[in-house]
């Protein structure tokens, strides 16, 4: 029929309807009409047939010569290009609508340079931030919606990406529609043609990072008057601890020279033996919150150097033992056979820790015992100079003290706690436990208590 040869993109010619039979449908189309000969030509599109275009003749019968099939073949051609032309108008203004939608949707503001100086498409953010509407931005000149102090500026951004064709990042502060300063962080992507020869538009996405600029420099105020405070901290302990410290020891020192030359002053001796404990509790005392607060930020940074365990565990043995007044109490230290004599770690800190734990222990032992055991929580291989990996020190400091009840062992790593025992408050203010804690953990380690 003559649909199918039109889909096929065949022309259609009828020199003689009345030779047509009259039962057909083309007949019973034309017939009527009065049409005496027909022409037609499809108009194809790449998806097929779009319809066609003819020429008829309704007084007599014709024959039409090549020239007039030939216009005939370029008013098909016009009408197809139209009509795929509008179909792809319509087609893209569905898409623009669509993708104008979708920008709408974004808080951040998108737009299109067509060419160094002129708006393409524009979302609702970024005519917001202007304070325009969009059919008054969109190709308009980019300059008319700049301040004048920032012209210059920004048309040479255009130029050079527009000429270099590689992506930017810029930030920089622009007025908004009520004239307040806004830091916009600014990111320009070229869209080259097929060909890489040239930037065909530039697509713009500019977030608003003014808050988030102001918390930045809030923070760095603050991490400044932190550090601040911190040295001003570390100035005034420096020379509280050379003004307290010097007088305490003068006292100290006189009084132990009193001690030894008045021994048979039986009348002054145990005043002069009370100064010189209260000094010497008063000094520990001292020593503990200086330590503190210098080493409230400075626990992790670690000294590690190769020494003695060996050395250091019996130097703790003879501190101790040459400080005890009793007979009633012994230090004891011990450790396994596979504890190795030298290690690798920070000999300051685990002295400190040491001392810290073995003089809670004396002090709440009057009389018995106090042992410190070392051992390593995981065994090397028999015959092995070094373990492969790091292993574990486990150091147990025991004592045959009053020792800790059930209620107060979840505090007992908290600064300024202390068990007050049976007989009254003891010495310090309780910083040794959680000191020591802190210690242990910028080792790698951990302290418990049972």
């Amino acid at each position: 029929s003559w649909v199918e040869a039109h889909r096929r993109g065949e022309s259609v010619h009828v020199p003689r309807v009345d030779a047509l039979p009259h039962g057909e449908p083309l007949w019973q189309i034309l017939a009527p009409q009065g049409i005496q000969s027909l022409i037609t030509l499809p108009l194809m599109s790449p998806n097929g047939c779009l319809g066609f275009v003819g020429f008829d003749a309704v007084r007599h019968e014709r024959q039409w010569g090549s020239d007039e099939v030939s216009l005939l073949r370029v008013l098909a051609e016009l009408f197809a290009n139209f009509s795929m032309r509008r179909m792809m108008e319509q087609r893209l203004r569905h898409v623009s609508e669509e993708r104008g939608m979708l920008l709408d949707t974004m808080d951040a503001q998108v737009y299109y340079l067509t060419n160094e100086d002129t708006y393409g498409l524009v979302n609702r953010a970024h005519a917001e931030f202007l304070g325009f509407p969009r059919e008054q931005i969109e190709n308009q000149p980019r300059d008319l919606f700049c301040p004048p102090n920032l012209v210059d500026g920004l048309r040479a951004i255009r130029r050079r990406i527009f000429a270099a064709g590689e992506p930017t990042h810029e930030q920089l502060w622009l007025p908004n529609s009520r004239g307040e300063q806004r830091l916009l962080d600014m990111r320009l992507t070229p869209k080259r043609s097929a060909d890489g020869k040239c930037v065909e538009y530039v697509v713009c996405v500019a977030h608003d990072v003014t808050e988030m600029r102001r918390l930045q420099e809030h923070l760095e105020r603050a991490r400044d008057d932190a550090q601040a405070a911190a040295k001003a901290k570390s100035l005034f302990l420096a020379n509280m601890s050379h003004e307290i410290r010097t007088p305490l020891n003068a006292i100290l020192g006189y009084a132990q020279l009193m001690t030894r030359s008045c021994r048979s002053c039986t009348t002054h001796q145990r005043g002069i033996e009370t100064i010189l404990t209260s000094g010497e509790h008063l000094l520990d005392l001292l020593n503990s919150i200086l330590y503190s607060a210098r080493n409230d930020s400075l626990e992790d940074r670690l000294n590690v150097s190769d020494f003695s365990l060996h050395q250091l565990l019996r130097e703790i043995e003879q501190l101790f033992g040459a400080q005890l007044h009793s007979d009633k109490l012994q230090i004891l230290v011990s450790w396994s056979d596979d504890v190795p004599a030298w290690i690798r770690s920070d000999s300051g800190k685990i002295r400190q820790v040491l001392i810290n734990l073995v003089t809670n222990a004396v002090k709440y032992t009057p009389q018995g015992t106090v042992r410190v055991e070392a051992d390593l929580l995981e065994e090397r291989p028999a015959g092995t100079a070094a373990p492969a990996a790091p292993l574990t020190l486990a150091v147990r400091v025991i004592d045959s003290g009053a020792g800790i009840s059930k209620a107060f062992l979840p505090h007992l790593f908290e600064p300024f706690q202390q068990q007050e025992p049976a007989g009254g408050r003891m010495p310090g203010v309780g910083l040794g436990l959680p000191i020591s804690l802190r210690l242990a953990r910028a080792l790698g380690g951990e302290i418990t208590a049972s």
